[in-house]
């Protein structure tokens, strides 16, 4: 039997005595594969997490972070599976009640786990649909600010009146640089 059965077995909690056939511990190693899965996804989630929630610290403390945390995630998969696997294998005594424990417990994970790191995981994948409705809101915030700063101050009525207050003063300019004949003649 080679190294790398004995190891997937070996994760299930089952110890593989010298004489046994592969053909008796094929199914425990598919599960030990399926586990060593479960606590690579639950590592990486953990990690993701790990690396957003340090956001303020520096990059190596980040990294440092994210590996414990990742080292954690996948610790917690690796002995709530591995402990439920051996002990339905070895105590059917409890009959049903164990299976039904397990996956309570295991529920309680999956969306424990899965809804903290989707805060992290989501903006991460989203980020430009979320760039986009955030300038979409800043646009409107300045629009309707725009609007209501407009109405109190009645910024419209006084644009008319200094438009043509200007045109006035304009006129009067031009009258003013073409001095009537009659009073050029009178100057003189």
């Amino acid at each position: 039997m080679n190294a790398f059965t004995r190891v997937m077995v070996g994760i299930t909690g089952h110890h593989i005595e010298p004489g046994t056939r592969p053909e008796d511990v094929g199914g425990l190693s598919k599960i030990g594969l399926s586990i060593c899965f479960a606590s690579l996804l639950a590592a990486i989630q953990f990690g993701i997490a790990g690396w957003y929630l340090t956001e303020g610290l520096d990059t190596d403390s980040r990294y440092i972070a994210a590996g414990v945390t990742a080292f954690i995630g996948s610790l917690i998969v690796l002995i709530i599976d591995r402990n439920f696997i051996y002990a339905a294998d070895t105590r059917a005594d409890l009959g049903g009640w164990l299976t039904y424990f397990y996956l309570a417990i295991r529920i309680f994970l999956i969306v424990s786990i899965s809804s903290l790191s989707s805060q992290f995981i989501l903006p991460l994948l989203l980020k430009s649909e979320l760039a986009i409705h955030v300038q979409d809101i800043k646009d409107e915030r300045y629009d309707s600010a725009k609007e209501r700063y407009t109405n109190k101050y009645e910024v419209k009525d006084k644009l008319e009146s200094e438009q043509g207050i200007s045109s006035q003063i304009t006129k009067l300019k031009t009258e003013i640089a073409n001095i009537p004949p009659a009073l050029v003649r009178q100057k003189s």
